[in-house]
């Protein structure tokens, strides 16, 4: 049996694992129809219920008790969905009402706040949004099951207050664009009042992006595409069937819809740039063309090695047939042409037939977007590009939908493999990979039965991301088909003796069933069945799945070093039956683990998602309601003075913050520059003839080897081994005094860089202190000192996304200069050398190829392989200090404008007209009240959640 050998891998089998010492020893019973008790499982998940007035309580079969814990229902809708649509909804999120209809007229907005300027986040005012919180499903109920009862994540973000002031937000932000609305400036676009409208318009739709992508990775037949589809809840969405080569290679993201998305799924297709299609084809035309015009059995090629060639040169003439098969030119004798100048006659008919390819009349540049409203509708759309020629050039599906996983910001990709697939598709499959937060690892529960098999599933779904991936990024196993039960080997290994508190539970549910199977015409005794079939399944599936999870996690953390490794195992089909159900019932679902591992998606993007949220709450909603105060104050008897101040506030401003801003951010690039090339640039040019002398000993250590060993190392570009040649990477060995030279270095300019970019911060919020000092004795002046902590907050906060965006770019720059993955410089670098040697044949062809891999290496006078590395690196990190302080320059004039408006609010032009026309002056007075009333509450309840998060950490 495969679980007595997985079990046999610990000297000592412990039934009573870890996992089981945290379920209570109590035992509660309830009496039969006929009399023998039957088990309670009180450790079950616990069961959320909504009474009548939304709040949650928690429900067992026997006792009830008041609990705050958030459901995916009571979760800010940062996605409203259309109403034409709801009824087409699968698992989406809740639709939020339309209250537009209700807000049309100001004055109910001004009497329903009138009476509560300072209501508690937990009470609704009569003008927000009628929202009860539902909750999770019962144990059994009378109708589908729902995803959306699901309970959320113990986070910061999915705390309930944090939820509700999400909400309450949203009602400030339309309040004040209503109210505004009514002003007879609305609709002059040069106006203060309408730049605040759209201000308050944007924040009312403040969506939670989607910044997480979750990449999943697995065999075909191991279920991944059933399991997207449980964790979306949808039917057959990534059904793959029948796609062939085209499913395994392109990327498809499953993301969260946008307000812009007002069909049931949106559908985006990304094209191929010019140059990765030049990549591509150059790839396609090497795999097929080295299979088929070399002698492998002269060169001694393993058969297996021949095996694996054959294969990329199959999928090779595939995807070519399947691309240009309408030209009658291209058959498999043009291919393997081997006259003077054939590979580049044929890679140049092949781009001429690229450009003449047609794509749908509806497409544009860089791809296609579409809608559908039901799955067969998107799928026919999706296939339309995945069973025809242009396939071969998709490098991204997207498709936008409403689905509970994905509403915290999680972007589910579904990724092709890296075997059997040519080099440029590797390459951009692993460099997708890199940047996931997290990557699934989908796998049969029966593989994971010994600590080699699991490793080897490491190592084929991760490949060089296994060694090299980030160090934020999390790695997670998921074991499928957790359904497939030895009930008999179960039982004796997990629930043969005393010592584990659910023996006794086993063995009365055993019962049970046999005496109910005796007596099968008993009143109740179906349902009595299913019931204890259901809590015995369930203790089976937790007690071998709480097994494998921490075997995995004890013997294979260690490989990822210090990158955190989950287990999962679940079964879609257990989800899939019991989903569909009429009665649906929750113990079942629970034990699939696809809620579980719900769960899992939302924790991945909570911390950054609060982040986002907590910023919108406290930054931009708050200086929206302080610009409203400082052009309501500007249009007062009092600040009628202010004019001379005002003028010379934004003097200051023009004149000395934003030249000063621009002097500082161009000194801060130099000063970057500088630092790169001190700490990178300079350590490697004085080191070019060392390190260039110790890979060329490397390469003189290879001419040990057989030809034919050394042919074997080319075609597998330097990374081989067999059983008399130990495997080993030659790219790493070349380079090994380079990264150990260089790692001080990496460091150094890591402190270095972080200690500019905070030189610049303190420059800039010193700026800021200079004007606030000038802000003094005149009317307006605490209005606008407290608008101004709020800017220097969103500084604060830009240079937080701003260092960690450079750091991450930096990152990876490191890795491409330091690993050897197909997009590693020195992967880069040595493949034409590898590529020329395996295209050599014939008498002396091993003396050529030990000559042209050091030509590729070079020598003390022309030091190749260095400087080209050197090169590549300067011109990367040059780049990414351009890109980004680029970008934070643009933020900081933005902000700048920003505080511009808030002097100009002071002038009080606009306001001092409206004044001696009508009330709006007075009306937005009432208003404005009432929403600093919610901003304080918020504001309040936002840092209380942030502080207790922090003491928590």
């Amino acid at each position: 049996m495969v679980w007595a050998a997985m079990l046999g891998e610990v000297s000592i089998l412990n039934p009573n694992f870890e996992d089981s010492k945290t379920i209570s020893s109590e035992r509660r019973q309830v009496p039969r129809p006929w009399g023998r008790p039957v088990p309670q499982l009180d450790h079950f998940p616990r069961i959320l219920n909504a009474d009548a007035a939304g709040t949650l309580t928690s429900r067992s079969n026997v006792s009830d008790a008041s609990t705050s814990q958030l459901t995916y229902r009571g979760l800010y809708n940062t996605t409203p969905e259309p109403r034409a649509i709801a009824e087409l909804r699968g698992s989406g999120g809740p639709v939020e009402p339309d209250n537009s209809r209700s807000r049309n007229s100001i004055r109910a907005l001004e009497n329903a706040h009138s009476s509560a300027i300072h209501p508690s986040l937990h009470l609704r005012s009569s003008s927000a949004p009628a929202e009860a919180t539902p909750a999770v499903a019962p144990v059994a109920t009378t109708g589908t099951y729902d995803v959306n009862n699901e309970v959320a994540p113990n986070a910061p973000y999915f705390h309930a207050n944090f939820q509700r002031g999400l909400r309450q937000a949203k009602v400030v932000a339309e309040r004040i664009s209503s109210i505004l609305g009514t002003c007879e400036l609305a609709r002059d676009r040069d106006s203060q009042i309408h730049a605040m409208i759209e201000t308050a318009n944007e924040l009312r739709n403040f969506t939670a992006p989607s910044l997480c992508k979750i990449g999943i990775v697995g065999d075909s037949g191991v279920g991944k595409s059933s399991l997207i589809n449980c964790l979306l809840d949808e039917v057959n969405l990534a059904d793959t069937a029948g796609l062939g080569a085209a499913c395994t290679s392109v990327v498809t993201e499953y993301r969260s819809r946008s307000p812009e998305h007002t069909a049931k799924y949106t559908i985006e297709i990304d094209r191929m740039t010019d140059s990765e299609i030049t990549d591509l084809l150059n790839e396609l035309v090497w795999s097929y063309r080295f299979f088929h015009i070399t002698d492998l059995d002269v060169q001694n090629v393993r058969s297996d090695e021949q095996t694996r060639l054959e294969a990329q040169s199959k999928l090779a003439w595939d995807t070519l047939k399947a691309a240009f098969g309408s030209h009658r030119e291209l058959t498999q004798e043009y291919l393997q042409d081997t006259t003077d100048g054939a590979e580049e006659r044929i890679k140049t008919q092949l781009t001429l037939w690229t450009r003449a390819l047609e794509w749908p009349g509806d497409s544009h540049e860089s791809g296609w977007l579409g809608t559908s409203e039901t799955v067969s509708d998107c799928k026919s759309k999706t296939q339309r590009f995945l069973t025809g020629n242009l396939w071969p050039f998709i490098k991204v599906i997207r498709i936008y939908l409403s689905s509970q996983v994905l509403r915290s910001g999680a972007i589910l990709a579904d990724l092709p493999g890296f075997h059997d697939s040519n080099h440029a598709r590797v390459k951009a499959a692993q460099d997708y990979m890199y940047h996931c937060d997290e990557v699934f690892v989908v796998a049969d529960i029966t593989r994971v039965s010994t600590n080699r098999n699991v490793e080897l599933i490491f190592q084929k779904n991760l490949g060089s991301n296994l060694t090299n991936g980030r160090p934020s990024q999390g790695i997670a196993l998921i074991c499928t088909k957790s359904e497939d039960l030895d009930v008999d080997e179960i039982s004796t290994h997990f629930f043969s003796e005393r010592s584990n508190p659910d023996t006794g539970r086993v063995r009365l549910l055993q019962e049970q069933l046999e005496e109910i199977d005796m007596h099968p015409d008993r009143p109740g005794a179906l349902r009595q069945r299913d019931e204890a079939q259901d809590q015995l399944n369930y203790l089976f599936m937790t007690a071998r799945n709480n097994y494998i999870e921490g075997l995995v996690r004890r013997n294979h953390a260690a490989l990822f070093n210090s990158r955190r490794l989950s287990v999962f195992c679940v079964s879609n089909k257990a989800y899939k039956e019991h989903r569909k159900r009429s009665r649906a019932h929750q113990l079942p679902i629970t034990g699939s683990g696809i809620p579980a591992l719900r769960t899992h998606c939302h924790k991945i993007p909570a911390q950054a998602q609060f982040r986002i949220a907590h910023h919108f709450l406290t930054v931009s909603l708050k200086s929206l309601v302080q610009q409203v105060q400082l052009w309501l104050a500007g249009g007062s008897q009092e600040t009628m003075p202010n004019d001379a101040t005002v003028q010379r506030l934004l003097e200051t401003i023009q004149q000395d913050l934003r030249v000063n801003t621009s002097n500082s951010v161009e000194e801060t690039r130099e000063a970057q520059k500088n630092i790169a090339k001190e700490c990178l640039v300079q350590p490697m040019t004085t080191n070019l003839i060392t390190w260039t002398q110790a890979a060329l000993q490397v390469s003189y250590e290879w001419s040990a080897l057989h030809h034919t060993q050394y042919a074997a190392f080319c075609r597998n570009y330097g990374s081989w081994g067999s059983g008399k040649v130990a495997y080993t990477e030659w790219n790493l060995d070349l380079i090994s005094c380079m990264l150990e030279a260089m790692t001080m270095c990496w460091e150094d300019h890591a402190g270095r860089a972080a200690n500019s970019m905070e030189e610049l911060k303190r420059q800039i919020l010193s700026s800021l202190d200079g004007l606030l000092s000038q802000v003094r004795d005149f009317s307006g002046a605490p209005l606008f000192a407290q608008a101004m902590e709020t800017k220097i907050d969103s500084i604060k906060h830009t240079f937080d996304v701003t260092e960690a965006d450079f750091t991450s770019k930096l990152e990876s720059i490191k890795r491409d200069a330091s690993f050897n993955h197909k997009s590693g410089y020195i992967y880069q670098i040595m493949l034409p050398a590898y590529r020329d040697c395996c295209r050599d044949s014939g008498d002396g062809v091993a003396a050529r190829r030990r000559h042209r891999m050091r030509q590729a290496i070079g020598s003390d006078r022309s030091p190749v392989l260095f400087t080209a590395i050197r090169t590549r690196l300067h011109n990367a990190v040059f780049e990414v200090i351009k890109d980004v302080l680029k970008d934070l320059h643009l933020e900081l004039n933005e902000i700048l404008r920003q505080i511009s408006s808030n002097v100009e609010m002071l002038r009080g032009s606009e306001a001092r007209i409206l004044a001696a026309n009508g009330d709006f002056l007075d009306r937005l007075a009432v208003v404005l009240r009432a929403v600093t009333g919610d901003m304080e509450n918020i504001e309040e309840m936002a840092a209380r959640i942030k502080r207790e998060a922090e003491e928590i950490q």
